[in-house]
């Protein structure tokens, strides 16, 4: 994720269901945040969807955007 002054809290989505914890994105700055884990999930054969919604705002923010800057997919071991 990228965090920034007028980022809100971000919830991810596979297939429509909740993954991983809500994620703060405000900071004061526009920076890269820290590598989130979102967890381990079966990835079966056939078209997934991956999504965000807002879920909230930081009392600090501005706003409710978000930013993503990479989803990276891994074996699980």
């Amino acid at each position: 994720f990228t965090k920034a002054s007028d980022y809100g809290i971000v919830q991810a989505l596979w297939d429509d269901e909740k993954i991983g914890n809500p994620f703060d994105a405000y900071d004061p700055e526009v920076v890269p945040a820290d590598e989130v884990s979102l967890g381990v999930r079966e990835v079966t054969a056939g078209p997934h969807r991956f999504g965000l919604e807002i879920a909230g705002s930081n009392a600090k923010s501005r706003g409710t955007f978000a930013g993503l800057d990479y989803i990276r997919l891994a074996p699980a071991k």
